[in-house]
């Protein structure tokens, strides 16, 4: 469902904006503007954010188009992309409205907090939880009250920025735009063979263009296969170092075993993230894969004194001691976990976690819950 998503999220966006950005009558539907806020009204990013849902909860997403002020958004698209743009700010009123969509479709918006930039300006970050991990975003605000785009952490791209994207691709010489055009509709095929040969078709200078390569990159991860990884490491060749900053390369470096990487792009993420307990359960794993234990009982520690004692950190707790090998921790944690939320852990949901069979078969679990 999460790979799907990232298929939709970019190519739906990459198309709309790519139309926007070469007209300026581009018709919005928008839903009803509500009175949102009170002349002279100031929230905090907290109070935005809660009314943000509610608006979101009660309306549907065609609610938030409420909070989009379309000069406020292109304003904010000159200053952070190109400050000579010619179109019409309407277009990023749709693509906001558009990305939201597509995110309402992964569940529920669970809020983890702002972070304050000053003068008005906030970036209020968000989670989704999937059976394939955590899927991050953040809305940014602009004086307090505007939202004028929303950034895909797992993606390492916002609306504004796939805007960028499909403008940028807009001012390739013809040839070059028709063989981006072709390496798009074998990515859409999943024919990353053919998608490769068609990349070393383009030109040095299109090849050069950070915005193309990296939204090359983004739409061959949505896809993950020994194929795809190819076109991937392929692209990642041609993308200098500098470029491969964000949180959205972790499972490349992953998978190429290149842990000092990950490790960087996770120390350099959102404070707000770091404190988020699947963000510790991340970093924990690595550390675990090259045997740095006591970095691993730090996560642990981490996962209550920075993430509070919700039920979820208890049982990524529990995991990371299964990890280890430490079976009676494990029961340990989870035995306060069943004490505080008075729940029993079924064996048969135990076995499902990493390393869960031998932990149901260790003696300690056995203590525990005898040999029933």
């Amino acid at each position: 469902m999460l790979r799907n998503s990232y298929v939709v999220l970019v190519f739906g966006l990459l198309n709309l904006l790519l139309v926007g950005c070469k007209s300026n009558n581009v018709q919005v539907i928008q839903a009803p503007k509500l009175a949102i806020m009170a002349e002279g009204e100031r929230l905090s990013p907290y109070q935005l954010n809660k009314r943000f849902l509610a608006t979101i909860k009660q309306n549907g997403i065609m609610g938030a188009s409420s909070f989009i002020d379309a000069d406020a958004t292109l304003r904010h698209y000159k200053e952070a992309y190109d400050s000579h743009a010619e179109v019409s700010g309407e277009v990023f009123t749709k693509g906001l409205l558009k990305g939201l969509k597509s995110l309402d479709t992964l569940g529920e918006f669970n809020y983890l907090g702002t972070d304050e930039k000053g003068e008005g300006f906030w970036q209020s970050f968000y989670r989704f939880e999937t059976d394939e991990g955590a899927f991050y975003f953040h809305l940014v605000w602009r004086d307090g009250r505007y939202l004028t785009d929303v950034k895909f952490e797992s993606l390492s791209e916002s609306v504004l920025g796939f805007a960028a994207i499909a403008n940028s691709q807009a001012k390739l010489e013809k040839p070059q735009q028709e063989i981006f055009a072709k390496i798009i509709a074998s990515l859409m095929r999943k024919d990353f063979v053919q998608a490769q040969s068609q990349l070393n078709s383009l030109s040095d200078a299109a090849k050069e263009n950070v915005l193309l390569q990296v939204s090359l990159w983004k739409l061959a991860q949505a896809t993950p296969s020994n194929e795809s990884h190819s076109f991937v490491d392929e692209l990642a060749k041609i993308i200098k170092p500098e470029d491969r900053t964000n949180i959205g390369w972790l499972q490349y470096y992953k998978r190429k075993k290149a842990h000092r990487q990950a490790l960087e792009l996770l120390n350099d993420a959102p404070d707000i993230l770091k404190r988020d307990p699947f963000y510790i359960l991340e970093k924990s794993a690595i550390h675990l894969e090259v045997g740095d234990y006591s970095a691993v009982w730090r996560g642990i520690h981490d996962l209550f004194y920075l993430g509070g004692e919700d039920f979820i950190n208890y049982v990524f707790a529990a995991q990371l001691a299964i990890n280890m090998k430490e079976f009676e921790y494990a029961v340990e944690i989870l035995s306060v976990a069943e004490e505080k939320y008075e729940l029993n852990f079924l064996k048969q949901d135990l076995v499902e976690l990493d390393d869960g069979v031998e932990f149901v078969n260790s003696s300690a679990f056995k203590k525990w819950r005898g040999n029933s």
